[in-house]
């Protein structure tokens, strides 16, 4: 219907008509145009609002996890100048002694030992003292 008239108008050279109906066709492309760009904002918006509310949990439990963590080494690291057998770090204020912890010594008459050929009551501990042989 449009095409008709915009070339019955061409062919009269009716111009005003014919700028016309070209700025309505220009009207109509940029309307069409914006209403597609706000839906498709429109439409991002909610998907954003969904995610949010989706890792709104995930970030929840990731703060309450770090705090927690700030607050352990917060905690332990007052106890970090001393080495993990509760010796002081060489040179560190808090040096409680300067030797280190001895192993006590282990007593052989406490674990059964069995002469080859004979039977042990303790098979763990007469395969430990066997192999010490």
């Amino acid at each position: 219907m449009i095409y008709k008239r915009f070339a019955a108008n061409l062919r009269a050279q009716n111009w005003t008509a014919i700028a016309i109906e070209v700025g309505i066709v220009v009207v109509g492309v940029f309307i069409g145009t914006w209403v597609a760009n706000w839906n498709q904002e429109r439409v991002e918006r909610a998907e954003t609002r969904r995610m949010i509310a989706q890792l709104e949990p995930s970030l929840d439990y990731l703060e309450q996890y770090f705090e927690s963590a700030r607050r352990y080494y917060g905690v332990t690291r007052r106890y970090a100048p001393r080495s993990p057998a509760g010796r002081a770090i060489p040179g560190s204020a808090t040096a409680i002694s300067s030797s280190p912890p001895t192993r006590p010594a282990r007593s052989s008459a406490s674990a059964p030992t069995a002469r080859p050929g004979q039977a042990c009551s303790a098979p763990i501990a007469c395969a430990r003292s066997t192999t010490r042989s």
